[in-house]
């Protein structure tokens, strides 16, 4: 194993398909009605998956259709252009934009879109009338047959909106989509294009089966690489499926990255103890060791969401000259005396900040995992994949106002 690389392993596990591009790539939205071309308009539109529901806003032209909302705090928008066979994730605060096919060679079960790709071949069943809200709506059962893949959906098309599908639901896979206060007229062609600063990560294929499978096997190195591999990733560093019983799972690093693109799905670096010092590129001194260096924490607040706490955190960047800081880490465990267990990854934050920077995020933590008289922990890491800058104990920062 690399030890070098092991010394410089930075906190915690990361995965890019974060909680916020799970809700992106589940927020698609309903077409027309089959048999025309897709409408100009834009609606407040409302998702649910199983127990998930998601809100946000959507316009669409012919080619394209954008989403926006928000998970977590952060912003999230999704672009698909439907001229070209891509789906885009962007997230505002990092800058990034996350790009990959919309329907690939696994196909999806929620490719809503699918019957306006060249290529497609629709057949739609008549099921009587039925009311939408305000909307008095012709009912349908839909079938999309493109590439070999199949996708079935319930439409309800709105008589006042020109057949302008206002609902869509797969009662066999759980989901619906339902708009409101919809608004038919161009949209601004702005809004289907990638602003030209944000930072474009390609994959070749939608990697989303592997991380809904990451959530099983996310402390379990070994299913996890196995689970990558037998998706088609890449793996980069340690292998865990190679580790002995005497093996130490407090120590390894690796990442799973695209085969064709090379760009990183899921990295995994565990929190260690050994972080030297290293040269600055402006002096001969020591660069600051980050087990010494923490980020200043200004507030956390604290407020009741159902089953879990949502946390507002806001801190100062540490003062530390020529560090990269674009990577926030959340992670939690519970330690007794000197055993530690139940560690725990939450979504990671990305953007670009500088030493000094006034930064907030937020975090959903279950409220079984949130009292630190009985262990529990919850920490960030600020900092880049190298090294990082850990914090205190969130959970011993809450006032007790906000308890």
């Amino acid at each position: 194993m690399d030890k070098g690389r092991k010394q410089r392993a930075f906190g915690s596990r990361s995965l890019l398909f974060s909680s916020v591009a799970f809700f992106a790539l589940s927020l698609n939205t309903a077409g027309v009605e089959a048999g025309t071309s897709l409408q100009s308009f834009s609606a407040d539109v409302i998702h649910i998956a199983g127990k998930q529901t998601s809100t946000g806003e959507i316009h669409a032209t012919k080619n394209a259709v954008r989403t926006e909302g928000a998970e977590n705090g952060q912003e999230i928008i999704t672009i698909v252009r439907l001229d070209r066979n891509e789906l885009h994730i962007l997230a505002p605060a990092a800058a990034t934009n996350l790009e990959m096919p919309y329907i690939d060679d696994a196909g999806g079960n929620e490719q809503e879109f699918a019957q306006y790709i060249e290529g497609a071949e629709t057949q739609s069943t008549p099921l009587g009338t039925g009311q939408i809200g305000p909307y008095r709506c012709d009912k349908s059962r839909v079938q999309v047959t493109y590439q070999g893949h199949v996708y079935e959906s319930i439409e309800w098309a709105a008589k006042e909106l020109d057949g302008l599908v206002v609902k869509r639901e797969n009662e066999k896979e759980g989901w619906s989509t339902e708009y409101s206060d919809v608004r038919l007229g161009p949209q601004d062609p702005s809004l289907f294009e990638i602003p030209p600063a944000y930072r474009t990560i390609r994959y070749s294929k939608n990697w989303m089966m592997f991380f809904r499978q990451t959530m099983l096997w996310g402390s379990d190195p070994s299913k996890l690489v196995s689970v990558a591999r037998a998706a088609g990733l890449k793996l980069v560093g340690d292998d865990p499926t190679l580790f002995t019983p005497s093996h130490s799972l407090d120590d390894y690093s690796f990442e799973l990255v695209d085969p064709i693109t090379g760009a990183e799905v899921y990295s995994a670096h565990t929190i260690v103890d050994r972080f030297p010092p290293r040269e600055s590129a402006s002096t001969s001194k020591p660069a600051a060791n980050p087990r010494q260096v923490e980020p200043k924490v200004l507030a956390v607040q604290r407020s009741d969401s159902g089953r879990e706490y949502s946390l507002d955190v806001s801190f100062v960047v540490p003062d530390v000259p020529n560090s990269t800081f674009d990577t926030i880490t959340v992670y939690g465990m519970q330690i007794m005396g000197t055993q530690r267990s139940h560690d725990r990854n939450y979504p990671s934050v990305y953007g670009h900040w500088q030493p000094n920077d006034h930064v907030e995020f937020s975090v959903r933590v279950p409220k079984e995992y949130a009292d630190p008289s009985k262990g529990w922990n919850l920490t960030f890491c600020v900092g880049s994949a190298p090294s990082c800058y850990p914090s205190a104990n969130l959970l011993t920062l809450i006032p007790e106002n906000s308890k």
